[in-house]
């Protein structure tokens, strides 16, 4: 399994409240930036939030930018399941040490389209 296949399977298991796979692909020592509130998080609160969230959000397809041992670059399309849904195309760049998440970058840019349309997937493939 690729770190990128790892990465998506790790957190989509998280969404059904199963974080087996998270804590072991993430360091100890895990610390990244919340850009959106200017704080630092952990891996406890990044699972808090995954769980506050889950059911109203889904990951769509994802795809790996670039991988090696040290970094994993991946990009994805998430909908919030709302009266009116919002479409984030997110960019995800993830440090690694001693073969384990160590940080984690992401950028999040809202979208005015449904990335799903004329494309080969649906969400509901991915609920």
């Amino acid at each position: 399994m690729t770190k990128g296949e790892e990465f998506e399977r790790a957190w989509r298991l998280g969404f059904q409240g199963d974080f087996s796979m998270v804590d072991k692909i993430y360091h100890p020592n895990y610390k990244s930036i919340d850009h959106r509130f200017g704080i630092e998080v952990n891996i406890d609160s990044d699972k808090a939030m995954i769980s506050t969230v889950a059911g109203n959000v889904v990951f769509g397809p994802f795809r790996t930018l670039y991988e090696n041992d040290e970094i994993l670059v991946i990009h994805r399309y998430n909908i919030f399941l709302e009266d009116v849904p919002r479409f984030n195309a997110v960019l995800s760049c993830i440090h690694y040490a001693a073969g384990r998440i160590i940080t984690q970058e992401s950028t999040v840019e809202e979208l005015d389209y449904d990335p799903a349309e004329n494309q080969d997937w649906d969400w509901e493939d991915y609920k």
